[in-house]
């Protein structure tokens, strides 16, 4: 799903920013074939037809916590974040996913702990065990504040109370094994 907004002045402008991770945080104009920088990254959209798109994300070099470089950009490369159609849509088009992703066993999010969030400055993440928070150093360039792998269900709960405040009374169930970005 794409939420896109047409404003007074005829602007069209793809407006996903909860999506976490690799998401854009601002605003995206919605135009082809156009990069457009944010702090977090430089993105761009294609139109493979009149009503499918492809969102991109130049790749960022990654620095590491001890300083050495874990992803080193060599010329651009690209990254595809999602696809969608503007096709005009009704919550009974994604009712049975949305059913599917909350209540089957053989769903990923099921088996998995999952939370991310993004700032203007950087963003901190859960996934399965691994913790940690980055800081944009530009939009081509990302280095890591702290990362580590939690080792009890306690641990785990203080992260997701002091980074996301939120707080939980059952046991999370992150099974994945997830190598931080």
């Amino acid at each position: 799903m794409a939420l896109l907004v047409t404003c007074d002045d005829g602007s069209v402008w793809l407006t996903d920013v909860g999506w976490g991770g690799t998401g854009f945080i601002t605003l995206l104009k919605f135009e082809s074939d156009k990069e457009q920088i944010q702090n977090n990254g430089v993105y761009r959209l294609l139109g493979s037809t009149q009503q499918r798109f492809l969102l991109q994300k130049l790749q960022k070099t990654i620095i590491q916590v001890n300083g050495s470089t874990k992803i080193k950009v060599k010329g651009k490369q690209w990254n595809s974040i999602y696809r969608f159609d503007i096709i005009p849509r009704k919550w009974e088009d994604f009712k049975e996913m949305c059913e599917y992703q909350q209540d089957d066993e053989d769903s990923y999010l099921i088996h998995n702990t999952i939370c991310a969030k993004q700032s203007k400055y950087g963003s901190v993440a859960v996934r399965g065990w691994m913790t940690f928070e980055k800081m944009f150093v530009d939009p081509m360039t990302e280095k890591y504040k702290w990362r580590k792998e939690t080792k009890s269900q306690e641990e785990l709960k203080e992260v997701l109370k002091k980074y996301f405040q939120v707080e939980i009374n059952f046991d999370l169930k992150p099974e994945a094994k997830f190598e931080a970005d």
